[in-house]
């Protein structure tokens, strides 16, 4: 029997932003089994946590939609890393490592005003020569620094979306244009909605 639980990620309470289910210690999980827990929990993706054991100073993920496994998508490694610091972490953590097949992606946790965590995951850095990959609103973010829509190197900024569809979310963005390079981040929070156990 494997743990699961489900999220909200980019909410600011429970029933709003983006759902997602994350399965721990999947490592013995089949392909097969995995997309099918997806496509039982019936959201745009579910997360599988390999181990609670760290490989390379990261974590092993899979990430998979109904229909197939993806390499990256956005709240998702959100959403995981904040299930790895509060439930698996044995240390309080600042930053967790997701190992993806696309790549490392570390995640870092903040803190708003008010004292909410807010995480933030270091976006692939976008390529404008062709179409740009991952998440839609870090191409956003990398495309408007890069064209300097503000007129600055650098931006902070919040998306909101959803509220026609009845799930509001709020996404924070960074971005920094250091000439050669351009670093994007993506932030928010994650409420966690439900919790149990898959037979």
């Amino acid at each position: 029997m494997e743990n699961f639980r489900q999220f909200d990620v980019f909410a600011e309470r429970k029933y709003e932003g983006n759902q997602l289910a994350v399965v721990r210690n999947a490592a013995n999980l089949p392909d097969e089994q995995m997309l099918r827990i997806t496509k039982e929990m019936n959201y745009s993706e579910t997360t599988f946590i390999l181990s609670d054991e760290p490989k390379d100073r990261g974590y092993d993920v899979r990430i998979f939609t109904p229909e197939t496994e993806v390499p990256f998508a956005g709240h998702p490694t959100l959403g995981t890393a904040f299930v790895i610091r509060h439930l698996i972490a044995k240390q309080p953590v600042d930053t967790v490592k997701l190992n993806l097949k696309v790549g490392p992606i570390p995640v870092t946790f903040d803190k708003n005003e008010q004292g909410e965590d807010i995480l933030w995951m270091q976006q692939i850095e976008p390529t404008f020569a062709k179409t740009a990959t991952g998440s839609s609103n870090g191409c956003l973010a990398g495309y408007l620094i890069e064209h300097k829509y503000f007129g600055t190197s650098q931006m902070n900024i919040r998306v909101e979306q959803g509220y026609e569809i009845d799930r509001p979310s709020l996404l924070y963005l960074r971005a920094e244009n250091g000439g050669e390079h351009i670093a994007v981040s993506v932030g928010g929070k994650v409420v966690k909605v439900a919790e149990g156990r898959l037979f």
